[in-house]
């Protein structure tokens, strides 16, 4: 179905980048569909003024994946709405078959940009995107990057920590400048095998650059190589070899990130932070213990909340002063609170969660994370408004990061502005198109606190697929169906969480949930669980 060479449409006035799913209007203004839509846009473009059925889309963007029509549909209208096709002219629906998208025309193509070499002006050419034979709007004129895992060539295998660690803090460090749009850390480092190979990685993520490299641990030192490759072509536009201590991998990494933005534009802002705050590690264990734990915090089980938890206490025992380990911690025990992965720690313990957050934040005034995590504990702890400026906070040191973008939308919602926060979460995914469950989850809860319900349930269908149990998730899709009115679906969801999370009650539920009082949106879902059998207490 999917012909490689469409990349390019013009449509109701609109410019639309089939391999980046952005839509550029006459005014430059810049929409980017959820990575589905743009897969079903993008194979319509293939078939221009034919019918691609139902199934045919389904088997090609869900393949191997259960989904009710409610995802297709939400996909296509998506599409219609970015496109400002409110009347269906240009994606035509034959009923119960499929869709027909009617161009009017033949797609262009983009005209493929040149190699970037010494001249930083070539730059400002590929950025302007010169359509054939015409000039456009082009849907991202900001080069676009992802760091994949950096390979691990220590004897070691636990050591892999270390290795995907150093290619975290990058993504964390070229998050921090405006100009420069870094796929988040959960789809970059998904991938694996041949889908690594830079052309390959490049045209999975929609990305025009990749960093890649690998970490290998000799002793107290790390030998690092990285290199950034030009995407389309594969050519390698630099290259680096390093032998660093823990007192050098703040300075190594910034040297990388400056490079990076060196090569890719001609100026360069700089970043909202103090390098003089930015404290390295005492030595490679603990970088090593932080990079763990916050690695397990992503897994959402008691086993690796309680491993995550060791790691991170360790890395303080031997660091004091190493900021990202208080905060990665502090966030570690406001998600088992509210999750209840462990039990070991209850509502009550939320002061402790504050205080290693806010030593993070003494430490360095300028690590977004510690922002993102003060955010969650004041959402925890009803302090509704005070979540969204800490997170808003989060947002203004690293606007780029999509987890910022997702949180400060889970406060938006918290605080009845449930429009923006859909808004938010969209562009969460953009950010992060392999984006894992829990932005599934957060975004779910968005979905259905503005009413959403069959969104809500589309979106949630992914923690069903993956069978991660993260609580806002399932809590979200329950609460979904039963306000669509399947309560039988909604009782076996319910049915099938709390047999992986026992114990599991609405007073849990209630703090999962945390939206303002005048908002009402806990009563609705607490309403709708209750009927699906989750217990009271």
């Amino acid at each position: 179905m999917d012909s490689p060479a469409v990349t390019s449409l013009r449509l109701n006035g609109r410019v639309i980048d089939l391999q980046l799913g952005s839509v550029t209007d006459g005014a430059g203004r810049t929409a980017t569909l959820r990575p589905q839509a743009a897969a079903v846009l993008k194979l319509l473009a293939a078939r221009p003024g034919k019918l691609v059925s139902k199934d045919e889309l389904s088997q090609a963007i869900w393949a191997g994946i259960a989904v009710t029509d409610d995802s297709l549909v939400q996909c296509i209208k998506d599409i219609r709405r970015t496109l400002g096709d409110e009347k269906h002219r240009i994606i035509r629906t034959v009923l119960k078959r499929g869709y027909v998208l009617e161009t009017g025309a033949q797609p262009s193509r983009l005209r493929r940009h040149g190699l970037l070499a010494a001249a930083v002006a070539l730059l400002a050419v590929v950025s302007a995107a010169v359509w054939l034979g015409r000039s456009a709007p082009v849907a991202e004129a900001r080069p676009s990057i992802a760091v994949l895992a950096f390979d691990n060539l220590s004897d070691d295998a636990k050591d892999v920590f270390l290795s995907e660690g150093f290619a975290e803090d990058i993504i964390t460090e070229l998050a921090r400048h405006r100009e420069i749009p870094v796929l988040a850390r959960s789809s970059s480092m998904s991938l694996r095998g041949a889908d690594k190979a830079p052309q390959n990685a490049a045209r999975i993520l929609g990305v025009r650059y990749i960093l890649d490299g690998s970490v290998r641990r000799v002793g107290d030192a790390l030998r690092l190589t990285v290199r950034l490759v030009e995407g389309p072509t594969g050519t390698t536009l630099w290259s680096g070899r390093y032998d660093i201590t823990a007192a050098g991998i703040v300075s190594t990494q910034d040297e990388i990130v400056d490079r990076i933005a060196g090569i890719l534009f001609s100026e360069v802002r700089e970043a909202e932070k103090s390098q003089s705050l930015r404290r390295p590690p005492r030595d490679l264990e603990v970088y090593a213990l932080a990079m763990r734990g916050l690695a397990l915090k992503h897994r959402f089980t008691a086993e690796s909340y309680r491993e995550g938890r060791a790691a991170l206490q360790r890395a303080i025992e031997l660091d004091p002063l190493y900021a990202p380990a208080y905060a990665y911690l502090g966030y570690l025990d406001v998600t088992d609170i509210a999750g209840r992965y462990t039990g070991e720690r209850q509502r009550e313990d939320i002061g402790a969660a504050y205080d290693l957050i806010r030593k993070a934040i003494a430490v360095d005034p300028t690590f977004d994370y510690a922002y993102q995590a003060l955010g969650n504990a004041h959402l925890l702890n009803g302090r509704y408004e005070e979540g969204l400026q800490a997170l808003d906070k989060a947002v203004a040191l690293a606007p780029n990061a999509a987890e910022n973008q997702l949180l400060r939308g889970r406060a938006l919602a918290a605080n009845g502005r449930f429009e923006e926060a859909v808004a938010a979460g969209e562009r969460a995914f953009a950010l992060n198109p392999l984006a894992p469950t829990f932005y599934h989850g957060l975004h779910g809860l968005s979905l259905f606190a503005a009413g959403r319900y069959a969104d809500a349930v589309a979106i949630t269908q992914t923690c069903v697929d993956r069978q991660s149990y993260f609580r806002v998730c399932w809590v979200a899709r329950i609460a979904a169906l039963q306000s669509l009115g399947r309560s039988n679906e909604a009782k076996a969801a319910a049915d099938d969480f709390l047999a992986h999370a026992p114990g599991y009650t609405l007073q849990n539920a209630r703090m999962v949930l945390g939206f303002r009082d005048d908002v009402s949106i806990d009563d609705d879902a607490l309403a709708a669980l209750r009927t699906s059998g989750v217990p009271e207490k």
